[in-house]
């Protein structure tokens, strides 16, 4: 029982003395655990226990061992335990360690487990209760071994990720590449890299270009389409608004670190491409509020609690974040806009088999199912082609996003089935100022460390060995609305009879792109003045389609109207 494997570790366990050491009391006690170590457990069930030792000592009395007297001594020698404190309480976890601490602090949270803190900290130190994780073994070895495969612990730089099942929150899997301890010599830390500031002490990360994820889906939700076009050089935004005060934000010029184009690009490509200008210019037209708030919704804050910033660079990843936070935001695009609030334990046990806490799925359905699908089209769209996240594709339909902060301080690879997701960090903990480049990992040399080349891998190997461990099924993402890829059904404003430019302008502000023919036709409208539009006023098209506008050459009967050829500089006579 309690972890003990033979007499010494066991003495130890219980007692904190050596096998050599033991009383007969504490020696019976011992000897009674053999047949049912974790029934006879004193630090769960010490009445039962009590009993057994009991039972061993009149056995030892008619095995002729001991006397009537000292049985009788022994009996009434009260069960006193020395369990010694498990230093931060989960080192004999081995590789599990990380989300035992995880766990651990996450039970200090619920109010369940007593009123105060310190009732909570008595109760799980010394309460002799049986925990159950939601912890998958083959998802946590598979993550630990990802990362150790490509930083070791004593580098400079870590690596943290976590696992999320989708559609219950139950979490599988952190890890980190730091060893759990406090001896910095051999690459240990008690600090959980992969978890939030309350559960790990750890500050959190710039995202990068991970958080484009949010701009998307909210823009797919105010209706936007993946074929509208954005600029893809860099270009200089002007219309952003403080989100509480109205105030105008400074020019914001973001500088593109992938997938430069000249021109206009779409949203679809722009994300494949993880093009900055393009998102910076989508994220101004539905506001950076908007994908804050998308993004707060699908589950992420801040590791340190605090809501979201609300800033012309919001879309770039500039606020610090755990992996666990992104896994839960991932998980729940990949059911389809159901937010499931991440935890770590399904059931609590006193010792006397008394439930004293069962967490259930705690879900929320936050975005329409239709949003999440047309995000999650673009977003496979990173893992194929000339994606960004092309080289770590699995061998089944998968969506995700790679991201990088500024200098390549922090590098990430977020992704997700529709039935697993995980997130993935590289990154100097200790530094927001030590950029990955000229370093070497695992004994590997990088010139330049960006999402796709670390933590893809590393995210690849986890998900492919968890799918395949657990027997996932390959699953397919569900088709997007034809809305999403067209664009929403928009009326055209009706022109007629205005002048040229007037219509122009009113036609591009609503989003339109305009095409004037050359020529000129007959009309009731004054001449060089709108006589018709194609589509015409009133007709529903999608946003961002083209509008051709036919100039007036006024009535047929008036003195110089009718239409004039394109290519003829004169009109004929009438006739």
């Amino acid at each position: 029982g309690n972890r003990s494997y033979g007499i010494e570790v066991a003495a130890r366990n219980y007692f904190s003395v050596n096998a050599s050491a033991l009383s007969l009391p504490q020696a019976a006690t011992l000897a009674g655990l053999v047949q049912d170590p974790n029934g006879y457990d004193p630090t769960r069930n010490p009445a039962v226990a009590t009993d057994r030792r009991n039972v061993v000592l009149d056995a030892m009395v008619v095995a002729g061992f001991i006397t009537e007297q000292e049985a009788v001594a022994a009996k009434a020698t009260p069960m006193a335990l020395a369990v010694p404190p498990s230093r931060n309480g989960c080192l004999a976890a081995g590789k599990a360690a990380r989300f035992c601490d995880y766990a651990y602090n996450w039970l200090l949270t619920r109010p369940e487990l007593g009123a105060t803190l310190e009732e909570r900290q008595t109760r799980l130190q010394t309460g002799g209760l049986a925990i159950k994780t939601t912890m998958s073994a083959i998802a946590q070895k598979s993550a630990e071994d990802a990362i150790t495969a490509y930083v070791e612990p004593t580098n400079p730089v870590a690596a943290a990720s976590a696992v999320v099942q989708p559609g219950t929150g139950q979490v599988l899997a952190v890890a980190t590449s730091r060893i759990f301890g406090e001896d910095t010599a051999i690459g240990q830390s008690t600090v959980n890299y992969a978890v939030d500031a309350q559960y790990g002490q750890s500050k959190g990360f710039q995202a990068g270009s991970t958080f484009k994820i949010f701009t998307l889906t909210a823009a797919m939700e105010a209706g936007l389409s993946l074929f509208d076009r954005f600029p893809g050089s860099p270009t200089e935004y002007t219309e952003f608004l403080n989100c509480e005060t109205g105030a105008q934000f400074p020019p914001y010029e973001p500088r593109n670190s992938t997938g430069d184009s000249a021109g206009s690009i779409t949203v679809l490509d722009a994300t494949a491409r993880s093009v900055n200008s393009a998102f910076v210019g989508l994220e101004e037209q539905i506001t950076q509020c908007a994908a804050a708030t998308m993004a707060e919704r699908l589950g992420m804050l801040r590791a340190d609690g605090n809501p979201l910033q609300r800033e012309p660079s919001f879309t770039l990843g500039t606020d610090e974040v755990s992996p666990l936070r992104m896994a839960e935001s991932m998980a729940t695009l990949a059911a389809r806009g159901l937010h499931c609030v991440a935890y770590p334990v399904t059931e609590v046990l006193d010792r006397e088999g008394v439930v004293l806490l069962a967490p259930q799925p705690d879900c929320e359905q936050v975005v329409d199912q239709r949003w999440a699908d047309a995000a999650n089209y673009a977003l496979q769209g990173v893992m194929t082609g000339s994606g960004t996240g092309a080289r770590v594709a699995l061998d089944r339909p998968a969506a995700g996003k790679t991201g990088t902060t500024n200098d390549n301080v922090a590098v990430w690879f977020t992704g997700f089935t529709p039935n697993l997701a995980a997130s993935v960090w590289v990154g100097n903990p200790d530094s927001n100022l030590y950029p990955l480049e000229n370093v070497t990992l695992n004994g590997v040399f990088y010139n330049e460390v960006f999402g796709g080349l670390v933590p893809g891998p590393i995210w690849r190997a986890t998900m492919q060995n968890t799918l395949n461990g657990l027997a996932m099924p390959v699953a397919a993402f569900a088709e997007p609305p034809p809305e999403s890829l067209l664009g929403r059904p928009v009326v055209v404003p009706n022109v007629l009879g205005r002048s040229v430019q007037q219509a122009v302008a009113i036609l591009e502000g609503a989003g339109f792109i305009v095409k004037v023919s050359p020529g000129r036709e007959f009309s009731d409208y004054p001449k060089e003045t709108v006589a018709r539009t194609s589509p015409s006023g009133g007709s529903g098209v999608t946003a961002g389609s083209t509008i051709t506008i036919f100039i007036s050459g006024g009535p047929k009967g008036e003195q110089g109207g009718g239409v004039c050829p394109p290519l003829v500089i004169i009109c004929p006579p009438d006739r």
